[in-house]
């Protein structure tokens, strides 16, 4: 692992550090932007479960300000949370390149690759299938236009022996065993996106 800069020696982003949870957060934030904001950020979602839960990691490991807020986008309600944090944003910018990889410390740790894993796939990864002879076999798909990113997703979910296709600024998982994993690991932990990959591995020879 690389040697932290200087100015992230902060006690609760070292708590942070060592807690299996905070990948969650992590990858929350990378799903979301395209780089690295240097003082704050904010995340808008349609359902709560993303904003609630990546709030309560941030609220129980870092001494930062975040708030919770509801809006209307295209006549719709949306949940929006804000953050300062600027000392675990320059350290998540520097250990991801300003967003081009996965930070290098998950790959030390299964609980951490999966835990970033569960962040990811809860705020980005669509459920979806593909029709082939009267069967609709299940899809997780993750599209995003910063390429080098899903790229380093794509070794990290190597690591926990699965067989992403990455094509152009799309990530693809398809094959049986892979969403048999996702399922029985529970990679994906929104409630809503977890019953769907079940139903569609359900009605097909999985």
């Amino acid at each position: 692992m690389k040697k932290r800069p200087s100015y992230c020696n902060h006690a609760d982003l070292e708590m942070a550090l060592r807690s299996e949870e905070f990948p969650y957060a992590v990858a929350v934030l990378q799903s979301r932007v395209r780089y690295i904001p240097e003082h704050s950020f904010m995340i808008t979602a349609k359902e709560p479960f993303i904003i609630e839960k990546t709030k309560s990691i941030l609220e129980q490991f870092l001494d930062t300000q975040v708030k919770q807020s509801k809006v209307m986008y295209d006549n719709a309600e949306r949940h929006r949370m804000w953050v300062c944090c600027k000392h675990v944003l320059d350290f998540i910018s520097f250990q991801t390149k300003n967003n081009q990889k996965v930070p290098d410390y998950l790959f030390e740790n299964q609980e951490y690759r999966e835990n970033y894993i569960r962040g990811f796939f809860d705020s980005r990864a669509c459920v979806t299938f593909s029709p082939h002879q009267d069967v609709n076999y299940p899809r997780v798909i993750i599209t995003k236009k910063n390429a080098r990113l899903l790229k380093s997703l794509a070794e990290l979910l190597q690591e926990e022996g699965l067989t992403p296709l990455v094509k152009k600024r799309v990530l693809r998982l398809h094959k049986s065993k892979d969403i048999v994993k996702i399922i029985e690991s529970q990679l994906i932990t929104d409630s809503q996106k977890l019953e769907r990959l079940r139903k569609l591995a359900y009605t097909c020879p999985v």
